[in-house]
């Protein structure tokens, strides 16, 4: 026994089956072929995803918005299924001891390896089902379809020179507070409404607390920016709000919400800081940009390898 694990012969193959256990482990499997069953997304996913909507805004929304959360639904929906199909809910150790959790605890009796176990999971369904597992999922491949970005230093440079000539890096802050009109309020004629309030709020025989509808966000605000702004009311409502004179009540403004009539307190400057830490979040966010335009190009090619059915947005009409 001891001259047989001597032979070389015995060495090279206990080395030789060593190598490829490893390679087992650290190279991925060939990936299994396309799901060619239809990505179908029938009148009562659309009616889930409008609710979903109402409950996270408050609000109906409109038909484009509907159609984003529809593509987006979309969108997980491929990332998922190319996870499954590179079977990384199988080799991710997270995704692994969820479902591994989730089988014991449903059949406590069973008795099997894990590799038995992980399969039969996947065969119930559950890292489709599972919400932790889903995400996980499509996390891993966002980041596997972005793990290579292409930067372009010069488009960089000019997108910095751009920002810095629009904003001046210092920008300007706004105070104002407004009267909010809500979209959902019955108005014979909302605009009509917004010009007699504002020349009764200018001539000062109505106050602002007396007048409009509430507002979820408040009625004043102090030293935001354009962008603070636009991401409260929208880029249109920012871009009018820089048009507004000082010292009285203007509009009405659109957002999304419904109609506001502004008083611009004041104009600040914003307070100078070095250029390192001013172009510091504005190279983040175009590095963001640039890594959902390639996500975003890398889905489409993801995507034309399925087929997608979508119920007309008209039948949700009918059914609510």
């Amino acid at each position: 026994m001891r001259r047989l694990i001597r032979e070389p012969l015995v060495h090279f193959l206990v080395l030789g089956g060593l190598v490829l256990a490893v390679q087992h482990l650290l190279v991925p499997p060939e990936p299994l072929p396309y799901d060619a069953t239809p990505i179908r997304i029938t009148a009562a996913d659309i009616e889930r995803l409008r609710r979903e909507w109402v409950r996270e805004t408050g609000r109906t929304p409109t038909a484009a918005e509907l159609r984003a959360s529809i593509e987006h639904h979309i969108d997980e929906i491929v990332l998922l299924r190319e996870a499954l199909r590179l079977e990384l809910d199988l080799r991710d150790a997270v995704a692994r001891e969820r479902l591994l959790r989730n089988l014991r605890f449903a059949f406590p009796q069973r008795r099997a390896s894990d590799a038995t176990l992980l399969h039969e999971a996947r065969a119930l369904g559950m890292s489709m089902q599972d919400p932790v597992v889903r995400r996980r999922l499509v996390q891993m491949m966002e980041r596997r379809l972005t793990a290579t970005v292409p930067y372009d230093e010069a488009a960089l440079r000019r997108h910095l020179a751009a920002e810095s000539h629009r904003a001046g890096l210092a920008g300007l802050r706004y105070r104002f507070h407004h009267v909010f009109l809500s979209a959902d309020r019955a108005y014979a004629d909302a605009h009509a409404a917004a010009q007699e309030l504002r020349a009764r709020l200018n001539a000062g025989t109505v106050t602002a607390r007396e007048a409009g509808d509430p507002f979820l966000h408040g009625d004043v605000f102090d030293s935001l920016s354009e962008q603070e702004i636009a991401a409260r009311f929208g880029t249109g409502f920012a871009t009018a709000l820089a048009q507004v004179p000082t010292g009285r009540w203007s509009g009405p403004l659109v957002s999304p919400y419904g109609l506001h009539l502004v008083y611009v307190e004041a104009r600040l400057p914003a307070v100078a800081d070095n250029g390192a830490a001013q172009q510091a979040p504005v190279v983040s966010a175009w590095i963001e940009q640039q890594r959902m335009a390639v996500l975003r190009a890398r889905l489409a090619r993801l995507r034309a390898h399925y087929r997608i059915e979508v119920a007309p947005l008209d039948t949700i009409a009918h059914q609510t």
